[in-house]
C-alpha cells in the first residue's frame, strides 16, 4: 500500500514511516522544510520506497497531487 504521512518528519511520523517501510509499504512524507532539514528523518532518508515533500498541508495543490495517489492518509501534522 502507499501511505501519506503528514507531519512525517516529526518524532511519531518518522518512526511510523520507518515501520511502514520495513513492512514493505511505499511512504510519502509531507512536512515543513525546516522540520525536514532538522535531521529528524536521517534514519530513513534514501530508502527507495520513500518520497519526501517539503511543504505544508495548507498547500492545496500539493495535497491534491498526493492524496489521490495514496491508499491511506495518516495525519500527524500539527502546530507545536
Amino acid at each position: 500500500m502507499r501511505m501519506l504521512i503528514t507531519g512525517g518528519a516529526g518524532f511519531l511520523g518518522s518512526h511510523l514511516a520507518e515501520r511502514l517501510l520495513l513492512d514493505g509499504h511505499q511512504v510519502d512524507i509531507v512536512d515543513l522544510p525546516h522540520t525536514i532539514q532538522a535531521g529528524k528523518i536521517s534514519h530513513i532518508e534514501g530508502k527507495s520506497d520513500l518520497s519526501i515533500y517539503a511543504g505544508s498541508i495548507l498547500d492545496r495543490k500539493l495535497m491534491e497531487k498526493l492524496i489521490p495517489q495514496c491508499d491511506l492518509v495518516l495525519p500527524f501534522a500539527s502546530v507545536v
